[in-house]
């Protein structure tokens, strides 16, 4: 997971996510059950097959303390 300043870049929030959800709750099912989020679909955004829209990224990762702010690219 590439961290930069206190940033994760897009590519690896799936692996923030996952390891939030591993050390905050007892399980997935129970962060699914408290989140109302369908398990299959939390399935497959940490598989990289689907996204949650930017509001439901906002919802769940506000639920662990995280904010999610989108800031510009840098020009190489």
């Amino acid at each position: 997971m590439k961290r930069c300043g206190g940033m994760v870049e897009l590519s690896s929030f799936r692996e923030l996510l996952a390891s939030l959800i591993d050390a905050k709750f007892s399980s997935r099912n129970a962060f699914c059950d408290v989140m109302r989020l369908d398990r299959g679909q939390l399935s497959r955004v940490l598989a990289g097959t689907s996204s949650f829209s930017v509001e439901a990224l906002e919802r769940v990762f506000s639920s662990l303390g995280y904010s999610v702010v989108l800031v510009p690219k840098k020009e190489p």
